[in-house]
């Protein structure tokens, strides 16, 4: 159950709730890539970039071909992307 309550916050737009729930997952199971490509969207979202890179990290160190790794490490790279090209403007 506790694995589908961030998808329910999610849908609600509860983006704060589901954060805590999926940070309480990585904290539990720090291997696990199962759905963290909702958790890194949601870090896009809220602009949580260090969180972002963290979990780009670990999960590039965990498996970096799992499709889950890529859209992580996609939105990581939105952010580095958005923030280069707002500095040479």
């Amino acid at each position: 159950m506790q694995e589908v309550l961030p998808f329910l916050f999610v849908i609600d737009i509860e983006f704060d709730e589901a954060e805590d729930l999926f940070d309480q997952i990585v904290h539990d199971d720090p291997y696990r890539l199962d759905d963290l490509d909702v958790y890194s969207n949601i870090l896009y979202v809220m602009e949580k970039s260090s969180k972002l890179a963290y979990l780009a990290q670990q999960a590039t160190r965990t498996d970096k071909f799992r499709v889950e790794t890529c859209c992580i490490v996609g939105y990581f790279l939105a952010v580095l992307l958005s923030h280069k090209a707002i500095t040479t403007v």
